[in-house]
């Protein structure tokens, strides 16, 4: 998991992690001067579980638009690989209901 790009709440999930090291990195991040090593640092003994590489899993979200009208809001995880025959995995998919918040553009 990257630990300059991880949402809070994956960070705050780490095994180690405490509330005073989460907000410490919290508040390194948007630092111009930040440096992952230094974020690595804070995290203490959950940085075993941390990384400064990017992730090769995405979250998507896709709106259909049907010209009936008709529209759907799905969200999926993929995770993309580097070799084999396939080149991702489709690790969930739900529909998303319109409570979920607005579109993202």
């Amino acid at each position: 998991m990257n630990v300059a790009a991880a949402p809070p709440e994956v960070l705050a999930a780490l095994p180690e992690m405490t509330p005073v090291r989460l907000q410490a990195v919290l508040a390194q991040r948007p630092l111009p001067t930040s440096d992952g090593q230094a974020l690595l640092g804070l995290m203490g003994p959950a940085r075993a579980h941390a990384t400064l590489e990017p992730g090769r899993s995405f979250r998507v979200r896709i709106k259909t638009n049907f010209d009936n009208g008709f529209q759907e809001r799905f969200e999926t995880v993929v995770l993309l690989f580097e070799e084999g025959r396939d080149p991702l995995a489709v690790l969930s998919w739900h529909r998303q209901d319109d409570d979920l918040g607005p579109d993202i553009q």
